[in-house]
């Protein structure tokens, strides 16, 4: 993933995820590291694809979360319903 997660382009990280879930992985990582932007849409499908993974045993991971979108999780109070890797490469 990389630039802007909007309404625009959102549609099917629950899909995908409930696919790999379906095919047997126990954890999905989605990468933010090279996001730049997240909107209310991009928040509400990565909380359908938590929904949905759970339904098979699964975890979303959220990865490499830093700058705007580390913010925008933060601010809807999501930091604690996600396991976030938080990105430190820029400390």
């Amino acid at each position: 993933m990389d630039g802007e997660i909007d309404a625009a382009n959102c549609g099917d990280i629950p899909v995908d995820v409930e696919r790999l879930c379906r095919q047997g992985c126990r954890r999905v990582r989605l990468d933010l590291g090279a996001v730049s932007f997240i909107d209310a849409a991009a928040v509400s499908a990565f909380l359908e694809a938590r929904r949905r993974a759970q339904g098979f045993g699964c975890e979303v991971v959220l990865g490499a979360v830093g700058g705007l979108p580390l913010r925008v999780l933060r601010l809807v109070d999501l930091d604690p319903v996600f396991i976030m890797e938080e990105d430190d490469s820029h400390d």
